[in-house]
């Protein structure tokens, strides 16, 4: 280990409190405050459209009924049918001005009473209507001045409820469309409990940049460009913003607190494994992980977005709570859960709906106790504040990996920048939303762990045949193989692939120029290991894997057309072929440097040791790093062939994300250490910054049309 590897970081807590008390911080405020009360000013951004009865709709109603869909071809819509009293929210509105609503209603059935339809704005009576017509038509409404008078408008509706012939529910009307404008000028006064949500957000964004040690003019410039696009979002959509400014501040106070924890214990982990980091790349690192952390949480914390999995992987972590005897009984009998969520008994088999088979296949529960301590804070009754804790959760576990890709790069690849870069495509690639979007809380844990093991496995193979690191190893190993059957396979291909590069080095005698073994015999042992704890849990199905599972798979794989290709079982349109995902998910790019990346650290591995810049035991490492990578590599490969007849469901694009991330990453740094050298390569360093910015936008507006307009990322569902 170099002396620049010996030196730690220290953690950024250099910014004091009295430090936030200075005329940068009221600047920043004063000037996102002004902005927001002039966004209020522009009427377009008052304007909003629900349609009743779509995704997302539910974001601004109460005590409608369920989602409905006229299915007349001659007039198909989504509707909604009010009760006696429904409510109708429209958070952050401007005060003091008129509004204009439009209801889009349909009249009852023929022989039904009238509805009476009374509409109250903020308590005042405006006006009562008698829809009638068909299909929906409007119903246009002024709601003056006076009555806009508080934060939200809140429009009830009331209305005689009548039962159709059969029908149990008490109806009201059918709600089609709600439209709201603002119908006249002068000064918007705006609500102050969103501004000050919205304040007390900047405040706390600026707190987290200065705790990080950025200077106190790049933070208040930050700052005024946070406040100036809120204030464009306030002026254009505004309740894409007022609609969830509260957990904009909760996400906000959760990065606060990632700031102060994060990067001593990220710095005691890293001198643990004896990687060096300089303040400098501690700080990329933490601004990449608490940028990706807000997105995503934030995300999963908007009203407008609809759970997929989310709400049946917290019933799960309820039960494990509530019956862990049982609920471990019933994973252990039964492999997985078949497409309406029900998992069968010890006599039956699974359903692979993608698939459209019905075989023994195992599926580990794993990834479930690790939200356990959630499952006791939050218990039957509170599914909603259970689910939102687990996506935060998850959102601030899984981006972690930026350390861990900064630990093989820096120490398998000598390369602390390679690992910054990495870490900020692994999170802003598109792909890297896919499973928050689906709630597949298993296999965000599961592409971690193995994430983990594969950095540990790096950063100690020089000191892997010591008790401690084995048997750290060896727990990490067996975690892999438990966190998912996927990650099972891909992690037992990926030795199998090492095994072969070594034996092949072995051959041809490259080892002789190391002046020292390879030291992978230790490390094949614990992953060993880790597959002989993982039989507790899988043993008891290789048996029916092996005479019905497999047989299945390969009949199926052997027909013309393959296996899970077809749409119909699938919940989302599927994703086909290797160069499709790689655009979806990866934006190309990171894809084609990580080939460069991959010549790169080849070379690096084959330089022979007679440069004094590096050690016997560093170049060790840099073989050990790239018969991992070159396995990684391979492995990858492998299953995407496989993908093109067995549909994986991208989840070999996902085992795939930290490679290609790390080995662009390399490529990049390489180009940008080049860039000082040569005066041709000097737009080498902005070159990767419009990269990764190209990257970062691609995968927001992805996440982007999730959360807002429900459009599900391609190979989702």
């Amino acid at each position: 280990m170099n002396s620049d590897e010996r030196r730690a970081a220290p953690p950024l807590l250099g910014a004091e409190w009295r430090d936030f008390v200075r005329w940068p911080l009221y600047a920043a405020l004063a000037f996102s405050l002004l902005a927001a009360v002039l966004a209020y000013q522009w009427s377009p951004g008052a304007s909003v459209s629900v349609n009743v009865g779509e995704q997302g709709d539910s974001a601004y109603l109460q005590s409608f009924y369920a989602q409905e869909r006229n299915t007349d071809p001659a007039n198909p819509y989504d509707y909604r049918w009010t009760r006696d009293v429904s409510v109708f929210r429209l958070p952050g509105v401007g005060r003091n001005v008129p509004l204009e609503i439009t209801l889009y209603m349909a009249g009852r059935p023929q022989g039904a009473p009238p509805a009476d339809l009374t509409i109250i704005a903020d308590g005042t009576n405006v006006t009562t209507v008698q829809p009638s017509g068909y299909p929906p038509q409007p119903v246009t409404v002024a709601i003056p001045a006076s009555a806009n008078c508080d934060d939200d408008l809140i429009i009830t509706l009331t209305s005689t409820p009548f039962s159709p012939p059969g029908e149990r529910r008490q109806l009201g009307v059918v709600v089609d469309k709600i439209e709201v404008r603002q119908a006249g000028g002068g000064f918007v006064l705006p609500p102050l409990y969103p501004l000050a949500w919205l304040i007390l957000s900047l405040l706390l964004a600026y707190m987290t940049m200065r705790h990080l040690n950025i200077g106190r003019n790049a933070t208040m410039l930050a700052v005024m460009m946070l406040g100036a696009g809120a204030a464009m979002v306030l002026a254009r959509e505004r309740y894409d913003l007022t609609l969830f400014v509260e957990e904009v501040g909760i996400v906000m106070i959760c990065a606060y607190i990632l700031a102060l924890v994060m990067p001593p214990f990220a710095v005691w982990v890293l001198r643990k494994l004896r990687v060096g980091i300089s303040a400098s790349d501690l700080r990329w690192l933490m601004l990449i992980y608490l940028l990706a952390f807000g997105v995503k949480a934030g995300g999963m914390m908007h009203p407008k977005f609809v759970d997929l999995d989310h709400v049946f992987r917290v019933h799960q972590v309820q039960e494990l709570v509530n019956n862990p005897t049982g609920f471990w009984d019933k994973y252990q009998r039964v492999t997985t859960a078949d497409e309406t969520g029900t998992i069968h008994s010890e006599q039956q088999h699974s359903m692979l709906g993608q698939w459209n088979l019905v075989v023994p296949f195992p599926y580990s529960p794993i990834g479930y106790f690790v939200l356990a301590p959630l499952g006791w804070i939050w218990p039957n009754g509170h599914e909603y504040e259970l689910v939102t804790a687990s996506d935060t959760m998850l959102a601030a576990l899984s981006g972690t990996i930026v350390f861990a890709l900064f630990a093989l790069a820096r120490r398998g690849l000598g390369s602390g920048r390679a690992g910054v870069i990495a870490g900020a495509i692994v999170s802003f690639a598109p792909i890297t939303y896919l499973h928050f979007s689906d709630g597949a809380y298993p296999y965000i844990w599961a592409g971690w762990i193995s994430v983990v093991y594969v950095m540990a496995a790096v950063c100690l193979a020089d000191r892997a045949n010591k008790p401690g690191p084995f048997i750290l190893l060896s727990v990490l190993s067996a975690l892999t193989i438990l966190s998912h059957t996927a990650i099972a396979f891909f992690a037992v291909a990926f030795v199998a692939a090492v095994i072969a590069i070594v034996w092949v080095m072995r051959w041809k005698r490259w080892h002789i120029d190391m002046g020292a073994p390879l030291r992978f015999m230790p490390l094949l042992l614990s992953f060993i290991a880790g597959g002989v704890l993982s039989l507790v849990y899988y043993g008891g199905y290789i048996v029916p894997v092996l005479t019905i599972s497999l047989p299945a798979l390969t009949q199926r794989g052997s027909s013309s057309s393959g296996v899970g290709l077809d749409e119909q079982f699938l919940g989302w349109k599927l994703l086909y072929g290797f160069w499709p995902q790689i655009a979806a998910h990866f934006a190309v790019w990171p894809a084609l440097m990580a080939v460069a990346g991959l010549l790169l650290a080849g070379m690096a591995a084959i330089r022979r040791t007679e440069r004094v810049s590096i050690d016997n035991s560093t170049h060790i490492l840099r073989v050990v790093t790239f018969v991992f990578l070159a396995a990684w590599t391979v492995t990858f490969l492998a299953f995407s062939a496989i993908d093109l007849r067995v549909n994986l469901l991208q989840r070999h694009m996902l085992f795939g994300l930290p490679l290609i991330a790390l080995l662009a990453g390399y490529a990049l740094a390489k180009l940008d250490w080049q860039a000082g050298r040569s005066a041709l390569l000097k737009p080498a360093p902005i070159l990767t910054a419009l990269l990764i910015a190209y990257l970062f936008l691609d995968g927001l507006n992805l996440w982007a049309d999730r959360v807002l307009r429900y459009v599900l990322p391609p190979g989702s569902g």
